[in-house]
């Protein structure tokens, strides 16, 4: 893939991860007793944005090489 179409997939997987965060937290915050479910909602969250971080940082690191 051409670093346009990374980009796009990067930004796709950071939005992704930031609404999983916004919507587990509030599950987290509006929820009477607490359940796992939004937890672990948030914790799928931090992965995803750190997994499109990642690759971003790898695509950008790729394109200096060549």
């Amino acid at each position: 893939m051409d670093n346009r179409s990374w980009d796009t997939f990067c930004t796709c997987l950071i939005t992704l991860g930031v609404i999983s965060c916004f919507m587990g937290g509030a599950g987290l915050l509006f929820s009477n007793e607490f359940h796992p479910v939004p937890f672990f909602i948030v914790i799928f969250g931090i992965v995803i944005i750190w997994v499109g971080v990642k690759v971003y940082r790898w695509s950008k690191e790729d394109d200096k090489k060549e």
